[in-house]
């Protein structure tokens, strides 16, 4: 009983501190990043399928967004 209490919470906390991590990184790019993107002519847009996915997003240039 106890290893199996023990491998749930460890789990658990694994997927607990991701998620925190995952935050905290999504957090701090939306911060800095994302001003950063547009002081240089960019817009940062997350796609909606999955929108706090590291790989589901698109960097576009303002310019090509504001002439179409």
């Amino acid at each position: 009983m106890y290893h199996t209490d023990y491998k749930q919470w460890k789990a658990t906390f694994v997927v607990d501190m991701m998620n925190k991590i995952h935050r905290n990184y999504w957090t701090a790019f939306n911060r800095i990043g994302n001003e950063t993107l547009h002081q240089n002519g960019f817009s940062f847009d997350m796609l909606p399928e999955q929108s706090e996915s590291l790989s589901l997003f698109r960097i576009n240039s303002l310019k090509e967004m504001t002439s179409t």
